[in-house]
């Protein structure tokens, strides 16, 4: 489960340091996806948090190294994000008393639907947005 990020990154890193070394002022940002569950300790979720705590331990280390070619490495750690896969468990009992062990600053942070939305994370609009606010 932290091998396909770890692989991933690694392919994509090599691939931004290649570049780095021709293009001055170069400047790459990789983003890896981790869990609150990373961060605290949850019932059923052990396996799960330990590949997550992985994933920001690997972050950490690709920053530390990486950093020197002008690549910004960073994980962010979502909270529940509802899908078609678990929406039905988000309105059980279990899963509403899942979301609420979640570590409290996360779910202050996040309103709404709790969909995940890319756009967000890269900072962009979606592209069926772009150029809309200049009409």
């Amino acid at each position: 489960m932290c091998g396909e990020p770890f692989f991933l990154a690694q392919a994509v890193g090599r691939r931004m340091i290649e570049h780095s070394q021709t293009n001055s002022g170069f400047r790459g940002r990789i983003v890896n996806i981790a869990s609150v569950a990373a961060l605290r300790t949850m019932p059923r979720l052990g396996i799960y948090s330990m590949t997550k705590a992985a994933v920001i331990q690997m972050t950490r280390a690709q920053a530390a190294e990486w950093g020197r070619f002008g690549i910004n490495v960073n994980a962010i750690c979502p909270g529940y994000v509802r899908t078609e896969m678990n929406e039905t468990l988000w309105e059980t009992e279990n899963g509403q008393r899942l979301i609420q062990s979640l570590p409290p600053p996360a779910c202050r942070r996040r309103r709404g639907p709790g969909r995940s939305d890319p756009a967000a994370v890269l900072g962009r609009k979606p592209d069926d947005q772009r150029g809309r606010d200049r009409d």
